[in-house]
């Protein structure tokens, strides 16, 4: 934690000194972390698995090998959450762990087309319970001061969560799909069939998810907002009440993108009923922006969404976003411009071969 701390401070005031001591810490930090998940008993330990997850979130600010090297370690602590077993999520401290850690895990499964583990009945049925849980036992001592976990807030996260671990299966299917069409094979008319039913259950689960958000008062419609910025495309902008919650609003946008682009390549001939639909949707997240993406935590609240948008607007505001990517990438590793295609040599990020990052060449 120290590493990761000196980590924040140092990016943020350009001080060399804290960073290389955080990079000292951090190599410290490792060893003895890989000691302990050696050792037969010390690596089940609730230390162990939160000195895991704070390794993988040191790699989204500092990327020490890489701009995607958060993804390997997310991996790991995937692999060992599923070792630990859901019995050993027994304490409040374990599961506030696995709640923290929750979107992490579901977001590297779905770039990767692995199946989440999340989806098991067992792990959803914890899972359905994290946010809830946490209000209820009066954790809310520190989201309490940005106004996010309410009681109805709460039950809404967690359905979130829930249905973002369905998604993998679908953009590993759709790829096959559009890899086939590519080479001109016509694809399996019963797995395109499966897949369109699949994702069309989906896209109406998520769009019940938002109504239902929004009926609780869990979520309120942002608002239109003349844009602050000189160098925005935008003349107005899109600002939430809070940016917390404007981060799962837009994953949620993100998340129809895929979903709607995976129906969509299920058509028959040329046909691609959502492109409109999925161009408003791109274009809200990038006029999201400005005020969700604002602050030192804001590239980690708009990262995912960000990243599936870019394949959706014109080479115009590409550029752009290469531009906001600069400057994200000095606080927040994983944003940084390698990771992302140039300007309409865009691919797919999801449904393309190679699914963890798409570096410049």
């Amino acid at each position: 934690m120290a590493a990761y701390l000196l980590q924040l401070v140092g990016k943020s005031n350009h001080d060399e000194g804290k960073l290389s001591r955080s990079r000292d810490l951090y190599g410290q930090s490792l060893y003895g972390l890989q000691r302990a998940l050696n050792h037969p008993v010390a690596w089940k330990s609730t230390e162990t698995l939160a000195a895991t997850m704070i390794c993988c979130v040191f790699e989204l600010t500092a990327g020490t090998t890489d701009s995607v090297s958060w993804m390997t370690h997310a991996v790991g602590v995937t692999k060992l959450i599923e070792h630990r077993g859901i019995r050993a999520f027994s304490t409040p401290v374990e599961r506030a762990l696995l709640r923290g850690f929750r979107p992490l895990i579901s977001i590297q499964c779905l770039f990767t087309r692995m199946d989440c583990f999340l989806d098991k009945p067992k792990w959803q049925k914890l899972s359905a319970s994290l946010s809830a849980e946490a209000f209820e036992e009066g954790r809310k001592g520190t989201t309490k001061a940005v106004g996010v976990l309410t009681k109805y807030w709460a039950t809404h996260h967690d359905r979130y969560w829930i249905l973002l671990a369905k998604v993998p299966p679908v953009t590993r299917a759709a790829h096959r799909i559009r890899e086939d069409k590519k080479h001109g094979i016509t694809p399996d008319p019963a797995q395109v069939d499966r897949i369109a039913q699949q994702a069309g259950i989906l896209r109406s689960e998520y769009h019940e998810w938002h109504d239902a958000a929004i009926s609780a008062g869990s979520i309120t419609e942002p608002v239109e907002v003349p844009s602050q910025d000189p160098d925005s495309p935008f003349a107005t902008v899109i600002k939430f009440t809070n940016p917390w919650v404007g981060s799962v609003h837009l994953g949620y946008w993100g998340t129809m993108l895929v979903i709607q682009e995976a129906l969509n390549l299920c058509q028959v001939g040329q046909e691609r009923p959502y492109d409109e639909s999925n161009q408003e949707l791109a274009l809200n997240i990038l006029r999201s922006l400005e005020h969700v993406g604002s602050g030192m935590q804001g590239p980690y609240r708009v990262a995912y969404s960000l990243r599936i948008a870019y394949e959706f607007v014109n080479p115009s505001l590409q550029r752009w976003v290469d531009s906001a990517l600069e400057k994200y990438s000095r606080h927040f590793a994983a944003l940084h411009p390698e990771t992302y295609p140039q300007p309409r040599r865009s691919a797919m990020l999801l449904f393309h071969d190679h699914a963890d990052a798409q570096a410049r060449q």
